[in-house]
This record gives structure tokens, sequence and C-alpha cells, in this order.
């Protein structure tokens, strides 16, 4: 259950929520469990929280709208963001492992230093996103929209990709086969 008081908080709007975030920096909000469809987040500072098994899309007509949102070091294991739009939303160093983001707007996301193990990127769009130091460990690429061989060159793994374009994943294999290594 959501601490009320930091709902009402994120209630009074993006540009209170970060105010205040900036004066609680080491404070980590509980949201758990709070309903943001239709919510337009953007810009949304939404660093080091946990949103474990949360769901920010609940169908195709009432997804938050997440653009240039922070999520970086956020536990967002097995989170739902199925149809988001997330452009330039910001990942770095966070555990996206299994996470769901079907059909995701990700142009332009930074996802530096995230863990993407076993996440789904099911006819996402990845154009331009940034995947320095990834890993993308048995990731599901099926249609995948945007992701080039130079974006997969800086990854740390790509151990096991579930289906990766075969033109890419042969590029891949001859280029960077160590990315397709499992890591020890």
């Amino acid at each position: 259950m959501a601490n009320q008081d930091h709902v009402s908080i994120l209630k009074q709007g993006v540009d209170t929520w970060n105010a205040w975030r900036g004066k609680e920096a080491d404070l980590r909000p509980d949201l758990n469990g709070e309903d943001f469809s239709y919510e337009d987040l953007t810009g949304i500072n939404f660093t080091g929280i946990n949103f474990s098994g949360m769901d920010f899309s609940y169908d195709l007509f009432d997804s938050a709208i997440l653009v240039q949102a922070d999520f970086s070091r956020a536990n967002l294991w097995h989170t739902n963001f199925c149809d988001g739009d997330l452009r330039e939303a910001s990942f770095n160093s966070a555990n996206l492992s299994c996470a769901t983001l079907y059909g995701s707007s990700l142009q332009r996301a930074d996802f530096e230093n995230a863990d993407m193990s076993e996440i789904t990127l099911k006819e996402a769009n990845l154009e331009s996103a940034k995947l320095t130091n990834v890993d993308l460990t048995m990731a599901i690429f099926t249609n995948t929209q945007g992701i080039t061989l130079e974006q997969l060159s800086s990854v740390r793994t790509v151990h096991q990709p579930i289906d990766l374009d075969d033109k890419l994943l042969a590029d891949l294999n001859v280029r960077f086969p160590h990315l397709l290594q499992k890591s020890e």
C-alpha cells in the first residue's frame, strides 16, 4: 500500500513532486500499488524508488506518459510499461530485470549500466537509445524497432537473446561474439 502522504504530494503535480524530492533526497518514497493510468508524469523524478511488480500501463489507452522521467537506480523488476511513452527517460543503473516494455516508445532513453536481463522489448522502439554496459541476457526482441549493431556493441552481454533479428544476430556473432557468451 502506498504512503498516502507521498501520493498526496505526487497528485500536486510533477513540479511539486520534483521540488519535494530535491529537498528529501535521502527519502525513498513509497508509491507501491498506486494507479498511474492516464497520468502525464513528464519529467518526473522517480530515482531510487522501488516499483517492483507495478503497472504503469493497464492497456493501450491508459498508459502513463513518462517522457523524460528519471528512473535512475530504481527497482523496476517485473514492472509493466506496455505501450508506455518513455522517450528520453533515464534508467541509469536501474533494475529492469523481467520488466515488460512491450510496444513502448523508448527513443533516446538512457539505460546505461541497467540490468535488463529477461526484459520484454517486443515491438518497442529503441531508436537512439543508449545501451552502454547493459545486461540483455535472455532479452526478448520480437519485432523490436530501431535497434542497431552499434547500440548492441556497447552492451555488457546479450547472452541467449530471444527473437533478435537474424541479420543483426549474425553480425553481432561475427563482430562481437564475446557479447553472446555467458558472463562469468
